[in-house]
């Protein structure tokens, strides 16, 4: 299945398992290949649409532009096998036990509290996460059944953004979270091939935005704007589904 991502990511290793050899003694099975994802690009390229997956990402190759340095988390999810494959068998979803990384406008204790009339337009609902962008839905937003799920259903990460990662079902286009977004992405800037310092000069800046805007031509969202001072780039996604494989 697919997901949905916006804009410019080492992996696990499974257990080994254990089998019997002819003499009946335990042997240990060779350890399958890791699957890492590794950014091959000199420069992010803000929102390139991954097709035969359901993300919303930022990496590319935009002239001029290098990305920043993936945290661990952000590594790990993206070489996680149901990100990378269209489809993950039902053993393989994430859990709804996940840890909260996001933060939610309103708190979800406040979302916990609510009754279900109230969880059912959820009015400007937000999710962000500090250093890496923020997603937000205008309008009323029906939560109910999402609240302790929302860390599994969305992931924003470096420079990447994953609503409904495949193994997820996704409900049609005005319904959850599948519906009109703002996504705000941040530490979008124009870096030198070279050295990788930040380019600051009036005609680096506007070749930025130029690409910019191209890339979300490109995956079909609206381009909203760019902030060259606290390189921070917003897009207007009008639901998830386009963006998938499907």
């Amino acid at each position: 299945r697919a997901t949905a991502a916006v804009q410019p990511t080492p992996s696990t290793r499974p257990l080994a398992r254990s089998v019997a050899s002819s003499d009946g003694r335990p042997s240990t099975a060779p350890k399958p290949r890791a699957v890492v994802a590794v950014n091959k690009a000199d420069v992010p390229l803000p929102l390139l649409e991954e097709l035969s997956r359901q993300v919303l990402t930022a990496s590319g190759t935009p002239a001029g532009v290098t990305p920043p340095p993936a945290s661990s988390e952000d590594a790990a999810a993206a070489a996680s096998p149901a990100q990378m494959s269209p489809a993950a068998p039902a053993s393989a979803r994430p859990s709804v036990n996940e840890p909260e990384v996001l933060q939610s406008k309103p708190s979800r204790e406040e979302l916990r509290l609510m009754r279900d009339d109230a969880l059912a337009e959820v009015l400007d609902f937000e999710l962000s996460r500090p250093g890496h962008g923020s997603l937000r839905w205008p309008g009323k937003t029906d939560l109910r059944g999402l609240v302790d799920k929302l860390d599994v259903l969305v992931k924003i990460l470096e420079q990447k953004v994953i609503v409904y990662p495949p193994g997820i079902e996704r409900p049609p286009a005005g319904h959850g979270l599948n519906k009109r977004c703002i996504y705000v992405m941040e530490g979008v800037w124009p870096r030198d091939k070279g050295n990788r310092e930040r380019l600051r000069d009036a005609r680096s800046l506007q070749r930025f935005k130029v690409q910019l805007q191209r890339n979300a031509d490109r995956v079909c969202v609206k381009m909203l704007g760019y902030d060259e001072q606290a390189g921070v780039w917003s897009v207007e996604v009008a639901d998830w589904s386009h963006l998938s494989g499907a």
